[in-house]
């Protein structure tokens, strides 16, 4: 009551107070905690789309996509307090993927991006290039089964291993942006580690690919799975199995009009005893391994498994 009597008696006080006690209130609950110190893969909210970043050091990460938004992917790099971005792996060049590329660029320094080797579709892979050419940015081709790393982070491009030929112009043909696209099944593939856990991107891998995969005899064993075309209906159970994955993660926007993700694949990866979050109900999601516990930090709760 001491403390209520001051501040009544003093009118600027009283008014302070009461600013600082709607700031606390109307804070949303998500801002607080997030994103966890010792985050190693942040999912972004980044809606219909992907936006995935791997942490490689203080304020350095490897960006895996961009998002459609460059607003939305910029956002979720000054969240997460990236400066530096050694790599940036772009998995196909869809607009879902590379429409927030501009967003990524501003303010930061690049080392240098990477890009699947089928160039489609053609406007996509142009804007990519421009932008890239105007920051001063070399465009690399991954190159199959290569090995990267950047301080504690290590990757393997998994995929392609081979891509569709393109039309002899290179630029003739309508983009295909449907299930089962030459641009789904050329997307760049990787298995990362860090401290110990190991995280499978996808890209939009249709069954076609996915099946490639398998039968090359890679090791696919994952603690995570980005499930790939943010959880479509088109998904080979053989592949999913194989992963053993105990979390799987799918970037979606909220009442998406694709109905991502699909009932059959969240059945799917339930069957197989895997945790399934998605960022159309969580918004962004990261994830931490302490002591072999796999932890989940969304805008509204922290999971453990």
């Amino acid at each position: 009551m001491f403390g209520l009597h001051r501040i009544l008696a003093r009118p600027i006080a009283m008014v302070l107070a009461v600013v600082l006690l709607a700031v606390v209130i109307l804070r949303p609950v998500g801002s607080i905690g997030w994103p966890p110190d010792d985050w190693l893969f942040v999912m972004c909210d980044v809606g219909q789309g992907d936006g995935l970043v791997l942490r490689a050091g203080d304020t350095a990460a490897v960006v895996v996509d961009t998002g459609p938004d460059p607003a939305a992917m910029d956002r979720c790099l000054r969240d997460l307090g990236v400066e530096y971005i050694p790599v940036l792996v772009l998995s196909h060049f869809h607009a879902d993927h590379v429409g927030g590329l501009a967003g990524v660029l501003e303010n930061r320094k690049v080392g240098e991006i990477e890009v699947t080797p089928y160039f489609s579709p053609p406007a996509e892979y142009d804007r990519v290039a421009d932008l890239a050419a105007h920051h001063g940015i070399a465009l690399r081709t991954v190159t199959y089964r290569e090995r990267r790393e950047v301080g504690s982070l290590r990757w393997t491009n998994l995929w392609p291993a081979r891509v569709p030929a393109l039309p002899p112009d290179g630029r003739s043909g309508a983009p295909s942006t449907g299930e089962g696209s030459p641009e789904n099944n050329a997307s760049i593939t990787l298995m990362a580690e860090a401290s110990g856990l190991r995280i499978l991107l996808t890209g939009d891998l249709e069954p076609e690919s996915q099946r490639a995969i398998l039968a090359t005899g890679v090791d696919l064993r994952a603690d995570v799975l980005k499930v790939p075309h943010h959880g479509s209906a088109q998904q080979d159970p053989a592949f999913i199995a194989a992963t053993g994955a105990r979390l799987a993660v799918i970037s979606a926007g909220r009442d998406n009009d694709y109905g991502h993700p699909a009932p059959r694949t969240l059945e799917l990866l339930s069957h197989q005893s895997t945790r399934t979050v998605t960022t159309s109900t969580t918004g962004a999601l990261s994830i931490t391994n302490s002591g072999d516990r796999l932890s989940i930090t969304t805008n509204q709760q922290a999971i453990s498994r």
